[in-house]
């Protein structure tokens, strides 16, 4: 028996580790006492490294969407983005 994961499976877990996870970390910054600055830095450095789990949800959408022309879509998008 494979073992596989459907895409839209995967882009749910994804977005739920890439939205969530920040979130509870920024939210325990506020909790953590004034004399704990590494608890400061190391939760900050955490959300961020987990917030980049939600681009692998965003990149399978462009591949799901539109196999030949994900790459196309993906710089045109980033070049829209970046004008602004």
């Amino acid at each position: 028996m494979p073992l596989y994961i459907l895409c839209n499976v995967f882009r749910r877990c994804t977005h739920v580790v890439g939205f969530v996870l920040p979130g509870i970390c920024l939210i325990a910054i506020g909790y953590v006492g004034h004399g704990h600055i590494w608890a400061h830095v190391v939760l900050l450095v955490v959300a961020v490294g987990f917030s980049g789990v939600a681009v692998s949800g965003f990149m399978v959408n462009l591949l799901e969407l539109a196999p030949p022309y994900a790459g196309l879509r993906l710089t045109s998008s980033i070049a829209v983005y970046s004008a602004e």
